[in-house]
């Protein structure tokens, strides 16, 4: 009897993982924080500075997310200087994810409800600036 009830438990543990389908979470709001930024040149959100200048900067961000279907979502990174919109998505473990701008890429992690870890890169392009950031933005 021992061994049925075993071999059934086996059985239907894998069906159960596939009936729980996760909901992502809801990610629409403003979201705001202040960068940790390097900066080499100058930049949309970051202006002035000379070609090879290196500068250092903290200044507030929003982050305003406006849509969100499943695990994709999009809005607008506002800072004193400039707004600029962005698309991204949430990997599997509805945790980590990754966001795209006109002319950088962030990678984040949702460390509670109202709270998320961010990191910027933009490379150089074109003259461009070159940017790396961290934040910890708080859901308002």
């Amino acid at each position: 009897m021992k061994r049925i009830v075993l071999c059934a438990i086996i059985a239907i543990t894998p069906l159960a993982g596939l009936a729980q389908t996760a909901t992502p979470p809801n990610l629409i709001g403003t979201w705001v924080g202040v960068s940790h930024s390097a900066v080499i040149s100058g930049g949309n959100h970051h202006p002035g500075g000379t070609q090879d200048s290196v500068r250092f900067r903290q200044i507030e961000f929003k982050l305003v997310i406006d849509k969100q279907e499943g695990r994709n979502f999009s809005g607008k990174t506002i800072s004193p200087d400039y707004t600029e919109p962005f698309v991204g998505a949430l990997r599997a473990d509805l945790k980590r994810g990754v966001m795209a701008d006109t002319d950088g890429t962030d990678e984040f992690t949702l460390v509670g409800n109202n709270r998320m870890e961010l990191c910027y890169v933009q490379p150089r392009t074109n003259g461009a600036s070159i940017v790396a950031a961290c934040l910890e933005y708080e859901r308002k």
